[in-house]
């Protein structure tokens, strides 16, 4: 893939753990990414590798989720309300979680990106890569690229 600086000005990460896709995002040129994760101890780790890697003032780290996403542990969100993010755009979203994860936020994932944005869903199990298209799909969201590595698949779909 392509990383071109005008396209991805924007550029929204769910479920950043560690926040290093949000920080590459933030390196190669994104003007403003928001990184989401469910967890809050992946939330303060995040925040502290921005911290560490000179990109605070892209990237912002927050402790929340999209809708559908609701196979998302409850312990995740015992120290409050998780925050669901259900509006803004964004040129890229990046998402590598769990795939009955994905599917569930597919309608929310489409939503959120611009048109002709691209998404990122990596981390996928090969055996439910299809139901993760399938749920794209659904939502006007068609694979433009795959890669595969043993029984990881990695997709790259676009709206529009």
């Amino acid at each position: 893939l392509e990383f071109s600086r005008v396209l991805f000005r924007s550029v929204l990460d769910v479920g950043t753990a560690s926040g290093l896709l949000a920080i590459a995002a933030a390196k190669l040129g994104a003007r403003s990414v928001l990184a989401l994760d469910a967890d809050p101890v992946a939330v303060r780790i995040a925040r502290e590798n921005v911290a560490a890697n000179g990109a605070a003032g892209t990237v912002n780290v927050q402790h929340g989720s999209l809708p559908g996403g609701d196979v998302v542990p409850m312990h995740f969100s015992l120290d409050g309300p998780l925050q669901l993010l259900e509006s803004g755009q964004y040129d890229l979203v990046l998402v590598n979680i769990l795939a009955p994860v994905i599917t569930g936020m597919a309608p929310a994932l489409s939503a959120r990106l611009h048109q002709p944005g691209r998404l990122i869903a990596a981390g996928l199990i090969q055996d439910q890569e299809t139901d993760v298209v399938d749920a794209l799909q659904e939502q006007g969201l068609g694979v433009i690229q795959r890669s595969q590595e043993d029984d990881w698949v990695c997709l790259v779909v676009q709206k529009g």
